[in-house]
């Protein structure tokens, strides 16, 4: 086996190959994996809560506009008023 790594330039210093290159490949394109899966999830996450954040919004004007004394307000496109005797 030496006779053959050396007729073919493979050199490298002790009877065996170094194997902390091929390992660290890996671990660098492992690492590249993560890093674009969970990229891939929180960019996901934010596209959800630009939907939701607009419906939350109008729930909060709803809650703030009756603690203010309105009686009418707006969620989403509809619009509701409250008509009513003494409570």
């Amino acid at each position: 086996m030496r006779s053959l790594r050396l007729r073919y330039g493979m050199f490298w210093k002790g009877c065996y190959p170094p194997i902390a290159r091929p390992l660290f490949g890996l671990f660098v394109i492992l690492l590249l994996f993560t890093l674009a899966s969970s990229m891939d999830y929180y960019y996901a996450k934010a596209q959800e809560l630009e939907r939701v954040l607009p419906i939350k919004q109008s729930y909060l004007n709803v809650v703030l506009a009756a603690m203010n004394g309105d009686a009418r307000f707006q969620v989403g496109n509809e619009l509701f008023e409250c008509r009513g005797g003494r409570l």
